[in-house]
This record gives structure tokens, C-alpha cells and sequence, in this order.
């Protein structure tokens, strides 16, 4: 969809990887696993103006954000995206209430990403995801990634078992919290 008042032509070049600060593919990671990585309890929040995301586009981002944590071996349930849209005048970028922006947080309850590496790799996959969405639709997007401590993190209040393979392992078959 196209926003009024803006270009149509093509408004984001795809990014060369000589032109980051490193080479991250968009495959599958190899050397992040869930007790290494800081990718605990995902929540995404995201908001953009009325109309700019269909819903095949909702349908398509929720899909791939749960992929990109069940492929580091979380429970697909953990996993959850909020979309909100916002009527003009109700979200504004520049000082403007009508934009082509979209801003969303990514949530974390747990560690620091314990490399740069790994934290490259992650904002890189987030932009592999978002990209074909709102990359096609000439919109911008911004996004923050908020590493919160696990301490407080519960699940139906239970400390979800982090350092209980084996029951991660039952809750990630399940797909639900299996009380231990």
C-alpha cells in the first residue's frame, strides 16, 4: 500500500553486505542457542498509521518473527507480536500526523546478547523480516530492542525453565507450560 503524498518509485536500496559492518546472512544461526543468546520471552509492539499494514502483512510478520525464535529452540507460545494501528493524529514522526513511518520494540526477558556477533545477527534477521513487508510499501521503520532481566519473568507463575533442559524441552513439544 502506498502512503499519499509520498514516491512511488523504490525508496530502499537492498543492502549490500559490504555496506554493513559485518556480513550476517539471513539463514538460520548456528552459534546461538538458547542459553547463550539474550532472545528470552519476545514481544514485539508495533505501531504504524491506519491502512498501512494489511492483514496477509500481520499474518506474514507474526509467522517469521515465531520462526526466528522457535529456529533458536524457544516455545512457539512464548512468542508474541502486537500490532497497533493508529488513526491520524494519533501517532506522529517529525512533528507530522500524517507520515509513512513504523515503529515498533522488541522485548527480551533475559541476558545481553553475549557478542556482538550474536547481537548483529539478530538485527539483522529482525531487518530480514521487516524489509519485504515495508521495504515494498516505501515506508520507514525504527525499532528498539529492550534486554529486560528474567528475574521477574513469569509463565502462568512459573519461572519459565531456562535452566531445566529437559522441561524446555517438554514445553517446547507441548507448546504450552507444563507445571515442574
Amino acid at each position: 500500500m502506498k502512503m499519499s503524498g509520498l514516491p512511488n518509485q523504490s525508496c530502499f536500496k537492498p543492502i549490500k553486505p559490504s555496506s554493513r559492518r559485518t556480513s550476517i546472512s539471513h539463514t538460520k544461526p548456528q552459534s546461538i542457542t538458547p542459553r547463550d543468546d539474550h532472545l528470552k520471552m519476545p514481544r514485539w509492539t508495533i505501531h504504524y498509521p491506519a491502512g498501512a499494514i494489511s492483514r496477509d502483512d500481520k499474518d506474514q510478520i507474526a509467522e517469521k518473527v515465531t520462526q526466528l525464535y522457535t529456529d533458536l529452540g524457544l516455545p512457539a507460545f512464548w512468542v508474541n507480536v502486537f500490532f497497533h494501528e493508529h488513526s491520524v493524529g494519533g501517532f506522529y514522526a517529525g512533528g507530522k500526523a500524517n507520515h509513512n513511518s513504523v515503529f515498533f520494540h522488541i522485548d527480551h526477558a533475559a541476558r545481553k546478547p553475549q557478542s556482538e556477533e550474536a547481537r548483529l545477527m539478530f538485527v539483522d534477521r529482525v531487518d530480514g523480516i521487516m524489509r519485504p513487508v515495508l521495504g515494498e510499501k516505501c515506508m520507514k521503520w525504527e525499532f528498539n530492542v529492550y534486554d529486560h532481566p528474567r528475574d521477574n519473568w513469569r509463565i502462568n507463575g512459573m519461572i519459565p525453565p531456562m535452566d531445566h533442559p529437559e522441561v524446555l524441552k517438554q514445553w517446547i513439544e507441548t507448546n504450552e507450560p507444563v507445571p515442574y
